[in-house]
Formats: C-alpha cells, sequence, structure tokens
C-alpha cells in the first residue's frame, strides 16, 4: 500500500510541477510565487520518504518470511527407486519411535 501511495503522490507531484512551470512560463503574474514552490517540494520528499519506507518495509517482509525456514513447497508425492510413494509426514515419521 505504501508503494502505491508513494507513486501515487510521486505523479501527482511531476503533474503539479509541470503545471507551475507552464503556468509560470504562460501565465507569469497570475501564479503565486513561493507558497505553491514550498508545498511542491514537501509532497516531492514526503512521497520519495513513502517509497523508501515502501522499500524498507517490503525487504523485511521478504527477510521475515526466509527466517521462518518453511520450505518453498509441500510434496505430495516422492518418486525413489521408479516407483511413486506418497511423502511422509511429520506426526507420521515420529509415531514409530513413541
Amino acid at each position: 500500500m505504501l508503494s502505491v501511495a508513494g507513486l501515487l503522490l510521486f505523479g501527482i507531484t511531476v503533474a503539479a510541477m509541470l503545471a507551475q512551470i507552464i503556468g509560470r512560463l504562460l501565465f507569469h503574474s497570475a501564479v503565486p510565487r513561493g507558497v505553491t514552490t514550498v508545498f511542491l517540494a514537501i509532497l516531492f520528499f514526503g512521497s520519495l520518504n513513502l517509497l523508501a519506507v515502501s522499500i524498507v518495509g517490503e525487504y523485511i517482509a521478504k527477510v521475515f518470511e526466509e527466517v521462518k525456514r518453511r520450505p518453498h513447497f509441500i510434496r505430495r508425492s516422492i518418486i525413489r527407486e521408479g516407483e511413486v510413494r506418497p511423502a511422509v509426514l511429520a506426526e507420521d515419521k515420529y509415531e514409530g519411535s513413541v
């Protein structure tokens, strides 16, 4: 969600910057000075912060999933010596040892 919000805010900021530049060139006296530039600078750096936090968050989420050491897939069957056998479940493996 942060990635989408950051990209959306960045796009809005770039569009507003272009509108300000075009407005400044075409209607020099009608465009307010200073306030719009500060507002756009805040939006620009805010969107960059959102993007950076989203990248760090995605990285931490991937590290967290990797640290769990869960298998990437679960096998239903195993082929041994040309014969298809069902995979042994963890609880089935320990029943005989009790």
